[in-house]
């Protein structure tokens, strides 16, 4: 896995055109990245979005949790694990964690 961070932070294979087809086709997946809970707020808000909490992505099939745990951004783990198996059974408590 240290693998993956080597790549993002020497460009071997993590590109701009990688980052921007990240940004794009897994938004949830680049906001657990990065820990922007503003984001993931808002995309766990819209129907559409929801049904990304438990896509992998292309890059190396992990879902935005996965994102999360490896970079170290708690809130976001703690907040996309808890959507992706709905142990509250709604996004209030969600918004609750993510303030």
């Amino acid at each position: 896995m240290a693998d993956i961070e080597s790549k993002r932070n020497n460009n071997e294979s993590w590109s701009v055109m990688s980052e921007n087809h990240l940004s794009e086709k897994f938004p949830l997946h680049r906001a657990c990245r990065d820990g922007d809970v503003s984001s993931l707020k808002l995309f766990l808000h819209q129907e559409a979005a929801r049904s990304h909490i438990v896509l992998e992505d292309t890059y190396y099939g992990w879902t935005p949790t996965h994102w999360a745990a490896y970079f170290g951004k708690v809130r976001c783990c703690i907040c996309s694990y808890c959507a992706r198996n709905r142990v509250f059974g709604s996004l209030q408590f969600l918004s609750y964690v993510m303030t």
